[in-house]
């Protein structure tokens, strides 16, 4: 989704069977971070929470603007 988000947006990506919250959010961090250093995009960064919505485990993640960036 990163192509699609603008500073602020965010999505929650639920735990995997066999997986714990953390790590599925984590490869969803790694994607992210991955598109942005491909793009080579300097002023933004991710940030990941680990969450329960709805009764269901795993982890929020926003795409967010660095800090002391312009």
């Amino acid at each position: 989704p990163w192509k699609k988000m603008e500073v602020g947006d965010s999505f929650f990506v639920p735990k995997k069977d066999g997986k714990t919250a953390r790590d599925t959010g984590n490869m969803a961090y790694m994607s992210g971070y991955a598109w942005i250093r491909r793009n080579n995009i300097k002023h933004l960064t991710i940030r990941q929470r680990l969450a329960t919505e709805n009764g269901v485990e795993g982890s929020r993640i926003w795409l967010v603007k660095k800090d002391g960036v312009a």
